[in-house]
C-alpha cells in the first residue's frame, strides 16, 4: 500500500497539488496557524465542566496550563519559521507566541509597548504596518519576521484583550455594529476597527474575513512646545509666538492632513495656558489631557474633559453627548478657553465658529491643505448647515480667525510646521487678506551624517509682521512689547486693521 507522502509525491509530479503542501507534508511540517488550530481543538475536549462558567482571567489561566502542558508533550512537531540550525523546534519561541496568542496580546504586545512606535496598521490577518519615526514600514517582530494573525477570530480576541473596561466587558463589534471607535482600557490608546462585514474580501488564495484596525497610540509624556523648537519642528521666534497663544483671547486653528500632528502640537500649545484660566475640552476621542494633579491628587490647573459618546452621535434632541451639543453646552459653562479635538461636520463646525464669536479664547484643528483652504473649507461647512452663502460665510470665518498653524509630515517622516498665518479678514472686493508670519523653506533633503537617514534640508523664515491689531491685542493680555517685537520685521510698514 502506497503512504500518503507517496500519494503526494504522484499527485506533485501530475501538478494536483502545490510544491508548497508537498514540501509541508514530506518534510512535516505545519504553519503555525495549523498549530494553534490544532491546540485549540485538542484542549477544547480537555477543559473541565467549570471552563464555560469561568471568568475571562480563569479561562486565560486554564488555557496557558494548557498551552505548556501541549508544546512539552510534542517537542518533535516542526512548525515553520521555529526550525533552528539543528532542524528541531525552539520550543520556547513557539510557546511564548501560543500564550501571546492566547492573551490577545501576540501581535500587538510589542509595538504597543515599543515607544518608537507611533501607530499601527493591520490591512488584515497577514498584514500589519506601523508607523515609525514618522515613516510607515512592514511590521516584524525581534526576529525580524512579518508578524500576522493566526485568524481573524484571534483579531477580535486581541481586540477585546486591549479594550476590555476592567470588570469584564467589551464594546460591542458585530455585523450589526461594524464599526468600533474607543480607546485602550490601559493606556488610552485610539482604536478603530471595521467589521469583516464591511470590508471586502481578497479573492483567490486569500478569500479569508477580513477586519482592519487603526491604532494612534498615546505619548507616555505630554509634548511641549520646547519639544518642538528642539527637534527642529518650529523655530524659537514660532515657538515664542505659540506659547503667546495659550495666554491671549485669540482663535487659532490647526490644520493639515492625518499623522501631521496637529494634535501634538495643539496639546503643547494648549499647556501654556495660565492655570488660572478654566479650560473645557471637547474631543471625540480623547487625545489631550490638561490634568496635572497634586502630592494630594488635586488638579491643579480648572479644566473639564468631555468626550464624545459614540452611541449618542445622532441626536435631534439637543441633550444628548454629541459633538455639537457639547461644543454649545461649553459656552453654559464659563469657560475661559474652548478647545475642540477636530471638527468634521458642518453642525461642528457652526457651534465652533458660534464659540469663536463669543471672545473665548479658542482652539481648534480640522483637516485642510493651507491658510486658504482651510478658510474655504470652513465656510463651506457653514454654508451647509446655515443656509447663508458661500461668500457670507467665508467673510464670518475670516473675521473670526486669528492664527491659522500648518503643521506638515515630509517624505522623509519629519513634521515641520511649514506655515504660521495671521488671519485679517477679508478686503472690499471679498479677498482673504493672509499675512504669513513665518514659514518653513523646504531645499530638498539630504543624508544625516549622524543617522545616515534622509532628512529634509531647508530652513524657518520670518516672512511678515503681526498687525497692529495683534500687537494692541497681546499687550492687553499681559505680552511684555519687548517679545511682541520678536514678530516684528524692522523697515516694514505695519497693517493696520
Amino acid at each position: 500500500m502506497l503512504s500518503a507522502k507517496s500519494i503526494i509525491k504522484i499527485q506533485a509530479e501530475f501538478k494536483l497539488v502545490s510544491n508548497d503542501v508537498v514540501d509541508s507534508i514530506i518534510n512535516d511540517e505545519i504553519t503555525f496557524e495549523e498549530y494553534w488550530n490544532q491546540y485549540r481543538s485538542v484542549i477544547s475536549k480537555q477543559n473541565p465542566d467549570s471552563y464555560a462558567n469561568a471568568t475571562n482571567e480563569k479561562k486565560i489561566e486554564i488555557m496557558l496550563q494548557r498551552a505548556m502542558e501541549y508544546v512539552n508533550k510534542h517537542p518533535n512537531v516542526k512548525v515553520k519559521g521555529y526550525i533552528g540550525s539543528d532542524g528541531m523546534t525552539d520550543t520556547a519561541l513557539l510557546l511564548e507566541d501560543l500564550c501571546s496568542t492566547i492573551t490577545g496580546e501576540a501581535v500587538f504586545k510589542e509595538a504597543l509597548e515599543n515607544p518608537e512606535i507611533d501607530e499601527i496598521d493591520l490591512v488584515d490577518q497577514k498584514t500589519l504596518f506601523v508607523e515609525k519615526g514618522g515613516m510607515t514600514i512592514p511590521y516584524v517582530d525581534k526576529y525580524g519576521r512579518r508578524v500576522s494573525f493566526p485568524s481573524d477570530e484571534a483579531i477580535k480576541t486581541a481586540l477585546n484583550k486591549l479594550m476590555e473596561d476592567g470588570n469584564g466587558n467589551t464594546p460591542q463589534f458585530t455585523e450589526g455594529i461594524p464599526i468600533l471607535n474607543g480607546r485602550t482600557y490601559k493606556d488610552k490608546h485610539r482604536v478603530n476597527a471595521v467589521h469583516p462585514s464591511v470590508n471586502t474580501k481578497d479573492f483567490g488564495a486569500f478569500d479569508f474575513p477580513i477586519t482592519t484596525v487603526s491604532i494612534r497610540k498615546s505619548k507616555k509624556t505630554a509634548l511641549t512646545i520646547d519639544y518642538f523648537i528642539k527637534n527642529n519642528s518650529c523655530s524659537e521666534n514660532m515657538g515664542e509666538l505659540f506659547y503667546c497663544m495659550g495666554k491671549t483671547r485669540t482663535r487659532n486653528f490647526c490644520i493639515g492632513e492625518t499623522g501631521s500632528g496637529k494634535t501634538s502640537l495643539l496639546g503643547a500649545i494648549a499647556r501654556g495656558i495660565p492655570y488660572d484660566k478654566k479650560v473645557i475640552l471637547v474631543q471625540n476621542p480623547t487625545e489631550i489631557f490638561l490634568t496635572e494633579r497634586d502630592e494630594f491628587g488635586v488638579n491643579k490647573r480648572i479644566v473639564n474633559h468631555w468626550e464624545v459618546r459614540e452611541d449618542e452621535v445622532i441626536d435631534k434632541s439637543g441633550k444628548k453627548a454629541t459633538m455639537e451639543n457639547l461644543i454649545a453646552n461649553a459656552l453654559r459653562a464659563n469657560p475661559s478657553v474652548i478647545l475642540v479635538g477636530e471638527c468634521r461636520s458642518p453642525g461642528e463646525f457652526f457651534q465652533t465658529y458660534r464659540a469663536a464669536k463669543t471672545g473665548h479664547t479658542l482652539f481648534a484643528s480640522f483637516h485642510s491643505f493651507d491658510a486658504e483652504e482651510a478658510l474655504s473649507r470652513a465656510a463651506m461647512e457653514l454654508a451647509s448647515n446655515s443656509g447663508a452663502s458661500y461668500s457670507e460665510c467665508l467673510r464670518m470665518v475670516a473675521g473670526s480667525t486669528d492664527f491659522i498653524i500648518a503643521p506638515v509630515r515630509y517624505f522623509t517622516g519629519e513634521r515641520k510646521v511649514k506655515a504660521l498665518t495671521e488671519v485679517c479678514g477679508m478686503d472690499m472686493s471679498g479677498k482673504l487678506i493672509l499675512n504669513d508670519l513665518f514659514r518653513y523653506k523646504a531645499e530638498g533633503s539630504e543624508i544625516d551624517e549622524k543617522t545616515g537617514k534622509e532628512k529634509m534640508k531647508g530652513s524657518f523664515i520670518q516672512t511678515g509682521s503681526l498687525s497692529e491689531k495683534r500687537q494692541e491685542l497681546f499687550l492687553e493680555c499681559g505680552i511684555p512689547k519687548e517679545k511682541i517685537m520678536k514678530f516684528v520685521l524692522s523697515n516694514e510698514k505695519q497693517l493696520a486693521i
